[in-house]
């Protein structure tokens, strides 16, 4: 039974360790800057000198009647977004499930666009660079003193 037991723990401890850099990443990236932020915003800090003021700022918080308009904006905001982002999955997710040739042709041109239209930037992008009378590269190249292509 003991050995069991032991077995169960070596197995749990190697569990751990496949999670632990990301533990790590969470604690210094996520939960750190929280608590900091908290501790924080109990203080009135200036260029020369920090005071702890407790929950006063949070009163003056309180008492701003911008704050709230910004809240709700953003309550109102995140909302509308999250309706938006969860309809339009469920719409994408439906047309993609009925296999009409009609839709799938408009999802996959949709899907691709983006590839497409990096490329497409990037070769414009270049081909300004490069540009034989206004290219900034053969700009540069003729105030070095070379001849250009």
């Amino acid at each position: 039974m003991h050995r069991v037991r032991a077995g169960k723990l070596k197995n749990d401890n190697v569990g751990y360790l496949f999670i632990a850099p990301q533990m790590i990443l969470f604690l210094v990236f996520v939960l750190y800057p929280i608590v900091e932020g908290l501790r924080l915003s109990l203080y009135n800090i200036s260029m020369s000198r920090s005071v702890f003021t407790g929950l006063g700022n949070y009163i003056k918080l309180a008492n701003n009647p911008v704050f709230f308009k910004a809240l709700g904006n953003t309550v109102y905001q995140v909302a509308g977004i999250t309706l938006l982002s969860v309809l339009g999955g469920f719409i994408l997710s439906a047309v993609i499930v009925q296999k009409s040739e009609k839709y799938m042709a408009f999802i996959r041109a949709t899907l691709y666009l983006p590839t497409i239209m990096t490329m497409l930037v990037i070769s414009l992008i270049w081909r300004w660079m490069l540009n034989q009378s206004t290219g900034v590269l053969n700009y540069l190249i003729r105030t070095m003193g070379m001849d250009t292509v």
